[in-house]
C-alpha cells in the first residue's frame, strides 16, 4: 500500500479516535514525529474541528524520529496529570515501528524502547497501531508494544473494523492480529 493511502486511513482512523473522545468529553492532542525531530500538532484541546484540520496537513514520507515522538507524547502526558490528577491520559501511536532517527543516543531502534519503557514506567497507559503493511519486512511495532505494555493492533484490523476497508490496498491475503498485555 502506497504512503499516501496509508496516511490517509490513518488520518481516518485518528479522526475517528477525536470523534469518540468528543463524544465523551475528552482533550485530544496530536503529536508528529516527521523529518529530524517530533513536534506538537495540536495541544491538547476538546475542539475535533480544530484537530481535523490540523489532521489535513500531516506530512508522509521521510525519516521516523519515533523515540523523540514517544519522549513527546510522555511529556505531554505528564504535563497534563500535573494539571489534574484525575486525568487519564492514553498515548494513541500510529506508526511503521521502524526508527531511523536517534534521539538520545546512536541507535534509533534503542532510544525508541528507552522512550517506551519510560512511559509503561509511569503507567501512562497507550495503544500501538501498526502501520506497516510489509508482511515480509517486520517492524519493531509489537516489541515497542510490548515495552509500553500496551494493546497492539494491525493497522488493516482496526481499519476494518472501523469501516475504513476501501482506504485499504485490495489484497487477497488478509492477516488479522491483535496482542493485549491482559
Amino acid at each position: 500500500m502506497s504512503a499516501q493511502r496509508r496516511m490517509a486511513a490513518a488520518k481516518q482512523i485518528a479522526l475517528s479516535f477525536l470523534v469518540q473522545a468528543y463524544q465523551r468529553r475528552d482533550r485530544v492532542g496530536l503529536i508528529v514525529f516527521h523529518g529530524a525531530r517530533a513536534r506538537i500538532l495540536l495541544p491538547p484541546t476538546g475542539s475535533v474541528a480544530l484537530a481535523r484540520k490540523k489532521l489535513r496537513v500531516l506530512p508522509t514520507g521521510g525519516k521516523t524520529p519515533l523515540a523523540h515522538g514517544l519522549a513527546l507524547a510522555y511529556q505531554v502526558a505528564v504535563r497534563e496529570l500535573r494539571r489534574s490528577r484525575s486525568l487519564i491520559p492514553i498515548i494513541v501511536v500510529i506508526s511503521d515501528g521502524n526508527p531511523n532517527v536517534a534521539c538520545f543516543s546512536e541507535d534509533p531502534k534503542a532510544d525508541a524502547f528507552k522512550a517506551a519503557a519510560a512511559i509503561a514506567r509511569r503507567g501512562v497507559p497507550a495503544l500501538f497501531v501498526d502501520t506497516n503493511t510489509n508482511f515480509m519486512e517486520h517492524g519493531l511495532g509489537l516489541a515497542l508494544a510490548r515495552a509500553l505494555h500496551c494493546p497492539y493492533e494491525r493497522f488493516e484490523t482496526l481499519a476494518a473494523g472501523l469501516g475504513l476497508s476501501h482506504l485499504l490496498a485490495r489484497s487477497g491475503r488478509q492477516e488479522l492480529f491483535y496482542w493485549s498485555p491482559d
